[in-house]
């Protein structure tokens, strides 16, 4: 809907024109009078004349805005090719368009001017505004967006299920321009088939309706799953399906029962921040399916309120290069967010509120902060960011729009005056005829600044007040300059006149405030409902006596008088709020039909009428200035009036789904709730909905809107609420601690956790506490130091009835013990162990593999020597009591014990099947992206080939995101892209896939994984001779390893100075630059670096990570290649390195491991040449070609050519071998085909260096 303030004339209460008083009457122009009739029909006179579609003094916005929108459809534009296929869109760039302005210069009609331009060129147009009165609402705007975007969905024509494309082309054909009816069916099937059904059941939670567009004639698909296909050889299993079914969503608690008689109650929750991490994923997935599929405009209107975790999606969205076109259009006010002091003047209602305390405190606005984010990647992204100011009128854009407006007063059927200019009507007497326009239009400029909102509201009041006057003698309008200007005051603003305007009607007076304090938008039948209920109690009958200064008798009669019906009709006449029967039609557009062959019509419009009631103020400040009718001192007791009354009539379904409006209302007078014994029940119903409001914040990742919610229900918690309310306090103060921890505020959290952990109760009420302080890297504080968060872990498990040494010396002795009994009970497995373990459905035992699991990860990290007891604990736990959900990471963690320490590479993959096979069992998504991970990264790599493990690294991505495990997620987008790297995939790829890992972990702020993508892309980059003048030292356009302490902390790893992530990364930058010197036959820096590194604490760090094996043989290559090009400074400690790398290499290879034939091949004809069995050396080589021809392992395939050219070289001693230079030829072609231009190139100089060419 265009705006009344933005002078658009195709809604009818913009009425634009502003007007003096012609009559002698005294008195102010804003005074609390009546409305005569007369002025009233001179005022829908007036408005009845607004029917032109232009926006008046915005041409130059209205280009620069077109621009964009021509951009973004380009490249985009739905079209029918001759066989009837729709062209798929290339190249299209996402855009964010920034709208500024003051309130009331028409930055919302502005951008809705393109709504229906958008439409009408098969893109989708939605929008969702932000409201001040509801800020702490998370995702208040989104919501409201992609419901729109549902119900556009489902308004799409659709063709009969029976009916072929082409019978729906040739349709289509005669029907004429219009939307395809294919196009649902199209968008249908992408939904269905990115999203899984997890997926989907998250989006339903949130956009209900999103079930409806996939319902609607197909079934959804089956969820991920990771059922395994045993091949013909049964080596090799591999996901069948990503979409397999399941029967819970990844949001619900994992339902356990207690082993005894049910007396412990379940605690529910945790896991929030995992929640919030999922929906924002799956929201992601959803802009990028639509984006594909058509142009998205979505217009964030006032996003000066829009909250912190909706500022960071809408972000995300923009940045996404996945986004094939997107426009998001935010509108702001400029004189807030543009304000580096924030000492901006908010609306009178609500100085000194959350808004001003937040901004001072920020130092700098949300928005502006975003914005500065976005300018400093757009060119990394490859995103436009346009600004468009919208200003206020000049002079001649009022005298403009006063023009346009008289003249467009004609005699009709439908009208009884005609507004006459004196400049158009010859022959008609001066003395009858309208004065000029200019004066009247500076008056209105002088008055009102120029501002739309405020010209029109100003009109008005002068047509309310008689001043402007039809003259229906001569259907003239009629006005005096002069005497407007003696009577004026000299100074209003749009607030005193709306003020002045509301107080005039004594219905508006007493049901807008009410409306107000529901929001920009509301419902009839909720206003009703609050309205009666002030009426009838006198409690409140009584406080609306101090609120309009009235007796109480007097208050009763005018609020039982009060028709709301009436009252919103009256409303709506004088421009005030709106009640728009299309809103709910608005996006229906078509019918769900399409017309027969013989009845070709274009599908209709239909209209509906407003089912729900709802009415919205036809502008924000019309809402603030309806609360700034009550006294400031007396509002917020207004707003907690509203919130109780709201709190009692509604139902407990209603009460839902208002739940943020409803909380944020009663919390702004907390000291009103009541504390007498008989009204503690609507104290506990306070205390449950603002435990409520701040679940459903921290499921949206609004962590400090939930801790505020959270925080006010215990403070209203009664004094004993320990042994009164024990269960609702419990979850209380352990969501409040998860809150603190994301915050993070961690002395806040240990304080909510350290009051859970002395309470007198069973440990199992305390363990959503005691699991907040177990993250994966500890915390240290003033009060919680490393060694207090191992004996809290072990205290824990003590209580837990896991008993485990009391001392360090007796845990690493338990623990390597533990490992050896396992390493000779693993000789005893066969295909049926441990597939008859039965579920357990104890919370106890829930509750120990939990806590093992997780003090595990955290060992990890402060005493990695003590880790196994622990590791070998939580899997005998398991054999003993029974499978629980957090059984699979455990069992993995046992298989990547087996395959990296142990050596036992058979037992690792009985592991990792049945680790599979329990998360088919549990049907949990909760461990499943790390259970894949691990197995996938640690285990099936030893025994199956290594290009079969990327996909399912691909869906343990997806599903870490939707059940919120980013660290696991993250894993699987690094470890399957060095993996692409491992197996020889087009470099070009690789590049790709590692600047989307790059900007996907960005994104995720896991900035350590995001520098090792960054890394690894700069690796390929070296490789293809773009964006860098190196070979193998990674410096250049995207990576600069000369700004890392790599060398100190890869040499250094027990040091207090390097943390275990910097350790890592330090190798694996280390680890890669030996493989690119490799390549690039820098033998001896590569050789250099293994012998600086050691092999051992390479194995250490980097586990069984498929990293390990490029590692171990690049390193023994460039030893035995270093010894070979350096006859005369031959070094005994290479050769030395190279053997053992070679005999590490071979023993993974007798041990099963399916990728390590070439390297064997390739390091034992390196050991021939080494030796001067040069005869064997080149048949082995030849052996290596092969194996690396079989397996597509290109770039070592090439590799091997141009060592074999060498040797082939050096046998021959002269420059005329045909077979070295052949072996060199293939090299060349193959380095070519791998995408390694700058290899090619150096390798074509030696060739023509050695051979003369």
């Amino acid at each position: 809907q265009h705006k009344p303030h933005n002078c658009h004339h195709h809604h009818p209460t913009m009425s634009t024109t502003s007007t003096t008083e012609s009559s002698d009457q005294t008195g102010s122009l804003i005074h609390h009078g009546s409305t005569t009739t007369a002025s009233s029909d001179d005022a829908k006179l007036l408005m009845s004349a607004s029917s032109s579609d232009d926006l008046f003094g915005r041409a130059k916005e209205l280009r620069v805005m077109q621009h964009g929108i021509n951009n973004l459809f380009k490249e985009y534009e739905r079209e029918n090719s001759n066989d009837g296929q729709r062209l798929h869109p290339r190249n299209t760039v996402r855009t964010l368009m920034l709208i500024s302005g003051l309130s009331g210069c028409g930055k919302s009609a502005l951008a809705m001017h393109f709504e229906q331009q958008c439409l009408d060129r098969h893109g989708f147009f939605v929008s969702g505004k932000f409201d001040l009165q509801q800020m702490d609402e998370p995702f208040a705007g989104i919501k409201t967006a992609l419901l729109q975007l549902c119900q556009q969905i489902l308004s799409l024509p659709r063709v009969n299920d029976s009916r072929d494309n082409s019978d729906a082309a040739m349709l289509h054909a005669k029907a004429g321009p219009g939307p395809d009816p294919r196009l649902f069916a199209e968008l249908q099937d992408l939904l269905l088939r990115d999203l899984s059904t997890e997926e989907l059941q998250i989006l339903s939670n949130f956009i209900p309706n999103i079930l409806d567009v996939i319902n609607v004639s197909k079934s959804p698909p089956t969820s991920s799953s990771i059922d395994i296909e045993t091949t013909n050889k049964n080596t090799v299993k591999t996901y069948q399906d990503e979409n397999a079914s399941t029967s819970s969503s990844s949001f619900s608690s994992t339902k356990i029962t207690t082993r005894g008689n049910g007396a412990i109650k379940k605690n529910q929750g945790g896991g929030y921040k995992q929640k919030s991490d999922g929906l924002k994923f799956v929201l992601k997935r959803l802009i990028q399916t639509i984006c594909n599929y058509c142009p998205l405009i979505i217009l964030a209107d006032d996003i000066q309120w829009a909250d912190q975790s909706t500022l960071d999606l809408l972000q995300s969205w923009i940045m996404d290069s996945n986004n094939s076109a997107l426009m998001i259009i935010g509108c702001y006010r400029s004189n807030i967010v543009e304000r580096s002091d924030h000492e901006t003047t908010l609306p009178p209602c609500e100085e000194g509120g959350k808004a001003t305390a937040d901004n001072v405190k920020a130092g700098i606005h949300p928005v502006q902060r975003t914005i500065q984010l976005l300018e400093e990647s757009k060119r990394e992204r490859c995103f436009r960011i346009v600004r468009v100011a919208v200003e206020e009128f000049q002079e001649h854009d009022v005298a403009e729009l006063l023009s346009s407006l008289l003249h467009a007063s004609k005699p009709t059927s439908s009208t009884v005056a005609t507004i006459q200019d004196h400049d158009h009507h010859a022959g008609t007497d001066s003395s009858t005829s309208s004065p000029p326009i200019d004066r009247l239009a500076h008056l209105v400029h002088q008055k009102t600044n120029g501002n739309p909102f405020f010209v029109q509201q100003y009109i008005q009041s002068l047509v309310e007040n008689q001043v402007l006057t039809l003259d229906r003698s001569t259907m003239a309008w009629k006005w005096d300059v002069e005497t407007i200007q003696l009577r004026s005051p000299q100074t209003v603003t749009s607030m005193d006149m709306m003020t002045a305007r509301l107080r005039q009607s004594q219905q508006a007076r007493f049901v807008l405030p009410v409306a107000a304090c529901l929001g920009a938008t509301f419902s009839k039948a909720t206003l009703s409902s609050v309205v009666r209920a002030l009426s009838m109690h006198s409690d409140h009958s009584q406080f609306f006596c101090k609120i309009f200064d009235m007796p109480v008798r007097t208050a009763l009669i005018s609020l039982s008088e009060i028709n709301i019906q009436d009252a919103i009709r009256r409303c709506q006449r004088d421009g005030f709020i709106a009640v728009p029967h299309e809103w709910n039609a608005k996006y229906n557009l078509v019918d769900r039909r399409v017309e027969d062959e013989t009845n070709t019509r274009r599908p209709r419009r239909r209209k509906h009428k407003n089912d729900q009631g709802l009415c919205k103020f036809t502008h924000d400040r019309i809402q603030e200035a309806a609360l700034a009718l009550v006294p400031q001192h007396l509002l917020s007791e207004l707003r907690y009036r509203v919130g109780e009354v709201l709190l009692a009539a509604l139902t407990p379904e209603q009460v839902d789904a208002k739940v943020f409006a409803i909380a944020t209302l009663l919390n702004t007078r907390p000291d009103l709730v009541p504390t007498h014994a008989d009204k503690i029940q609507r104290r506990r119903r306070i205390i449950n909905l603002n435990y409520k409001a701040g679940i459903k914040a921290m499921e949206c990742s609004a962590f400090h809107s939930a801790l505020e919610y959270l925080q006010v229900a215990i403070r209203l918690l009664p004094q004993k609420h320990w042994s009164s309310d024990f269960q609702l306090s419990i979850d209380l103060y352990s969501a409040a601690a998860e809150c603190a921890f994301v915050i993070p505020d961690h002395d806040l959290m240990h304080e909510y956790c350290t009051a859970i952990i002395n309470l007198d109760c069973p440990v199992l009420y305390k363990m959503r506490a005691y699991h907040i302080l177990m993250p994966p890297i500890p915390i240290e504080t003033a009060n919680w130091r490393i060694s207090d968060h191992v004996e809290r872990g072990f205290s824990v498990l003590d209580q837990l009835g896991c008993n485990l040494p009391k001392t360090n010396t007796g845990r690493i002795f338990k623990g390597l013990l533990g490992l050896i009994k396992l390493k000779f009970q693993a000789s005893k497995w066969d295909e049926s162990t441990f597939r008859d373990l039965p579920v357990s459905s104890s919370v106890e035992d829930a509750a120990v593999a939990k806590t093992l699991l997780k003090f595990s990860t955290q060992l990890y990290f402060m005493k990695p020597e003590v880790m196994p007891v622990c590791v070998v604990k939580n899997f005998r736990w398991m054999l003993k009591a029974g499978i629980t959900p957090y059984s699979p990471p455990a069992v993995a963690g046992i298989a990547l014990v087996m395959a990296a320490h142990l050596h036992n590479f058979q037992a690792a993959e009985l592991l990792g099947e049945r680790a599979l096979e329990m998360l088919g069992k549990l049907d949990t998504k909760e461990s499943e992206s790390r259970t894949v991970m691990l197995i996938y990264t640690c285990v099936f790599h030893w025994m199956k080939p290594m290009e079969g493990c990327i996909a399912p690294l691909q869906f343990g991505y997806r599903s870490g995101m939707a059940s919120g495990d980013v660290e696991s997620a993250m894993w699987s987008l690094h470890l399957g892209c060095e993996m692409q790297f491992i197996c020889g995939k087009p470099l070009m790829l690789v590049e790709q896939r590692s600047d989307s890992n790059s900007k996907i972990m960005k994104d995720q702020k896991e900035h350590n994984f995001e520098r090792m993508a960054l890394m690894r892309r700069q690796s390929v980059l070296n490789l293809q001779g773009t964006a860098s003048t190196h070979t193998h030292h990674l410096v250049g356009d995207v990576f600069d390893e000369t700004q890392y302490d790599i060398d100190d902390a890869a040499n250094n790893s027990k040091s207090q100075n390097h943390s275990k992530d910097d350790v890592y990364f330090a190798l694996a930058t280390r680890e890669t630059k030996a493989a690119i010197a490799c390549f690039f036959s820098r033998y001896t820096v590569g050789a250099d670096i293994i012998i600086t590194d050691g092999l051992d604490h390479i194995m250490e760090v980097f586990s069984a990570q498929p990293v390990l094996y490029l590692y171990v043989f690049v390193g023994g290559l460039n030893c035995y290649a270093s010894y070979q090009q350096q006859p005369k400074r031959r070094n005994n400690e290479h050769v030395k390195m190279a053997k053992r790398c070679r005999r590490m290499i071979k023993q993974w290879y007798k041990q099963g491991s399916p990728n390590c034939e070439h390297s064997v091949a390739i390091l034992d004809a390196e050991e021939y040449w080494r030796r001067g069995d040069h005869d064997d050396a080149i048949q082995v080589y030849h052996k290596a070609i092969a194996i690396c021809e079989k397996q597509s392992y290109i770039h070592f395939q090439a590799l091997s050519n141009e060592r074999l050219g060498m040797l082939l070289y050096g046998c021959n001693g002269g420059r005329n071998s045909i077979a070295s230079k052949h072996c060199f030829d293939e090299a060349v072609r193959l380095y070519a085909e791998w995408g390694a231009a700058k290899k090619v190139e150096m390798l074509r100089e030696t060739i023509r260096d050695m051979f003369g060419m």
